[in-house]
């Protein structure tokens, strides 16, 4: 097996909490996707949730500061959701990531609006506005919502992967 190396953000927070992230490799509707994500709004009390697009499925993020455990609870008990993602980012890795690069890859695919009952990550608020490309003109770029916490940075990792990236040698 050829391993190549990728780059992404993680989920972990300043606080040593972690936004939600989710990962649906299999091919799903549109309804089912929404439905997906507004029963997990509703049973965790999440607020909006990202849609991201990939070329093999799509990612959920929401900017609420979780404890991981949280997070693999919701994972595991989710249809849909990747079992291996959810498994190796809890146990192996300690934190989620969403591979960024290849740019090319993720595509913002929609945003579904709940009040939720968390703080939220203002430093990943940050990071997926420029990610995206919104601005202050823009719905989803939430400025001055006082549930996101000060914070202003994120982890980014360098790490190897079997399907995504660039090879080793480059």
């Amino acid at each position: 097996m050829t391993f190549k190396y990728a780059y992404g953000i993680t989920s972990k927070t300043k606080d040593d909490n972690h936004i939600y992230m989710g990962d649906i490799d299999q091919k799903i509707s549109e309804y089912e996707l929404t439905n997906l994500v507004q029963e997990i709004q509703a049973i965790y009390n999440l607020s909006d949730i990202y849609i991201i697009r990939s070329n093999h499925g799509f990612n959920l993020v929401s900017l609420d500061k979780l404890p991981l455990k949280l997070i693999y609870l919701i994972n595991k008990e989710t249809k849909f959701i990747d079992p291996l993602y959810t498994y190796m980012q809890t146990f192996r890795r300690g934190f989620y990531t969403l591979r960024t690069l290849p740019r090319d890859d993720k595509q913002f695919f929609g945003l579904i609006r709940h009040t939720g009952i968390f703080n939220r990550s203002n430093a990943h608020r940050m990071f997926f506005n420029n990610f995206f490309g919104f601005t202050e003109k823009d719905k989803f770029f939430m400025r001055h919502d006082p549930t996101f916490d000060e914070s202003d940075n994120v982890m980014i990792i360098k790490f190897m992967n079997s399907k995504y990236g660039w090879d080793i040698n480059e």
